[in-house]
């Protein structure tokens, strides 16, 4: 295990700016991130670019810039921590999970990130045209609630719905 102590995700909110990774590929991922190295306080990789490249993706960028895993980790506990294990050994600095699996998901996901010194982030809420079918304002606010109470570091919420931010 990681010394629980010392964090690998040092958000300092430089910039304010996280980078979405949106590439399938390791040359355009390595090239983009290098050209964004210093400017950025993080980037957001996906499924697509771990399916694209495989999970050793994750040191590479890392020596750029801080890496989130935007996997939106949605499983009964056991299986959260079997991928937050993963994600966090392959030296992510932080990791995006979903907040409606519940408290025993949500709470062994930010336990094993504080194991490897990593982070969680917790999704309040989607931000495309259907995600706010299930995803209500009192569903959206009970989320973050529960995101606070579980200690994790961040939420996300929809851009795409500044008045639910507020």
């Amino acid at each position: 295990m990681a010394n629980t102590s010392e964090s690998k995700f040092e958000f300092q909110r430089k910039t304010g700016i996280i980078l979405a990774l949106d590439v399938t590929d390791e040359k355009s991922a390595l090239e983009v991130t290098s050209q964004v190295a210093g400017l950025v306080d993080a980037v957001k990789i996906g499924y697509p670019l771990i399916l694209g490249t495989g999970l050793p993706i994750v040191s590479k960028l890392a020596e750029f810039a801080p890496v989130i895993a935007d996997f939106k980790v949605a499983d009964i506990p056991n299986t959260d921590r079997l991928i937050c294990e993963h994600v966090f050994k392959a030296g992510c600095a932080a990791i995006i999970v979903q907040g409606f699996t519940g408290p025993d998901s949500l709470t062994e996901c930010v336990k094993t990130a504080d194991e490897f010194g990593g982070k969680v982030f917790v999704v309040s809420e989607m931000s495309h045209p259907g995600g706010d079918y299930f995803f209500t304002d009192s569903v959206s606010k009970e989320i973050a609630a529960l995101a606070k109470k579980s200690n994790a570091f961040g939420i996300v919420a929809p851009a795409t719905r500044p008045e639910r931010v507020k």
